[in-house]
């Protein structure tokens, strides 16, 4: 009985960290969105991140 515990418990906290992950991956998506979205309105103006400037923006459209 302890170890069927034990292995449901040890399923539920797998699955937590998958979703976890996800969860992350979303939020940086989500920032990274942000992101592009004030270099295209900016245009002209300089973004700085990570002490990196961009000045330049490629749209690649497939």
């Amino acid at each position: 009985m302890v170890e069927v515990y034990g292995s449901i418990r040890h399923h539920n906290r797998l699955f937590g960290d998958v979703f976890c992950r996800a969860n992350t991956i979303d939020q940086g998506n989500l920032v990274g969105g942000f992101v592009a979205l004030g270099a295209i309105l900016l245009g002209d103006n300089v973004l700085e991140t990570n002490g990196k400037r961009i000045t330049t923006l490629k749209l690649i459209i497939n």
